[in-house]
């Protein structure tokens, strides 16, 4: 990946020692981190501090992907859900995701984007693999109403995703469905 100029930053984004030098230079970041209702904000909050603070005047503005998801607008039995559609019937548990959003898209300090993935599957760690790992037991405890799917994505096509998010970024915008095509910026 360094070949690639592609700095991959694994560690606590609360530790800003760690990771501010690399604002100076780059391009883009991707926020990945599987926010909460605090912490998401304050991952904004610091990368445009640190932003402000670290790169010299005149440099273009940094492209901050955040990494959003498709919960944002609830659970629909009826009707589909596109990734422009919504937020009225968001979950408590990411009900603060939809004012994030517009925080990283109306930053007035970064070019914010925002990508709202499905559930990530493919390789260790994700959610849909600690379902998995309960193959084992005779029962399967999981949250949710039972009889639902998942909108899901796998790791390497949301990382080609980010690929072509960070290719294309120049203004802000909201990453999904829209009147002119499948894929297109919402601003």
């Amino acid at each position: 990946m360094r070949a690639n100029e592609i700095i991959p930053l694994v560690g606590d984004a609360d530790s800003t020692d760690e990771w501010k030098d690399h604002l100076k230079d780059a391009d883009v970041v991707i926020d990945c981190a599987a926010g909460m209702e605090t912490s998401g904000p304050a991952n904004l909050k610091a990368v445009e501090t640190l932003t402000a603070t670290v790169r010299k005047p005149g440099t273009p503005k940094l492209a901050y992907i955040y990494t959003s998801g498709i919960w944002v607008h609830g659970s629909d039995r009826t009707q589909f859900t596109f990734e422009s559609g919504s937020t009225e019937k968001v979950p408590t548990a990411v009900a603060w995701r939809p004012q994030l959003e517009q925080d990283v898209v109306n930053s007035q300090i970064l070019r914010g984007t925002v990508i709202r993935s499905g559930t990530c599957y493919g390789r260790a760690g994700s959610l849909i693999g600690l379902l998995f790992s309960q193959g084992d037991n005779k029962s399967i405890s999981w949250f949710g109403t039972p009889g639902g799917s998942y909108t899901l994505i796998h790791v390497d096509d949301l990382a080609e995703c980010f690929l072509l998010a960070a290719e294309k970024v120049s203004s802000p915008s909201l990453v999904g469905d829209n009147e002119e095509g499948r894929m297109g910026n919402k601003s």
